[in-house]
């Protein structure tokens, strides 16, 4: 959601990590950004390449009390990503 020109909010779901906001603020500089996970539904950690390669509990074991199968795919950082851009490009963020 993007409020003029002055704010832009990122709703995400799940439990996304540290690294999805500051690469996004990263990558949108001249944006004032607000970056949210836990909106609308929780599935877990959503982990970046890096944190899945790390393993461990944001990777792997916080999955069985979502009674999730396994892991997300490796691509799952890019792919979220992806969507990312074509959302805040549909807003005018830039």
């Amino acid at each position: 959601m993007r409020i003029g020109n002055s704010l832009t909010f990122v709703s995400m779901a799940g439990e996304v990590v540290v690294d999805y906001s500051l690469k996004l603020k990263k990558m949108y500089p001249k944006e004032n950004m607000f970056v949210a996970g836990y909106c609308n539904h929780v599935m877990g950690y959503i982990p970046t390449k890096k944190v899945l390669e790390e393993g461990g509990y944001e990777a792997e074991e916080n999955l069985i009390y979502y009674g999730r199968p396994g892991p997300f795919a490796k691509d799952v950082e890019t792919r979220i990503f992806a969507t990312l851009k074509k959302v805040l490009g549909a807003v005018g963020a830039k």
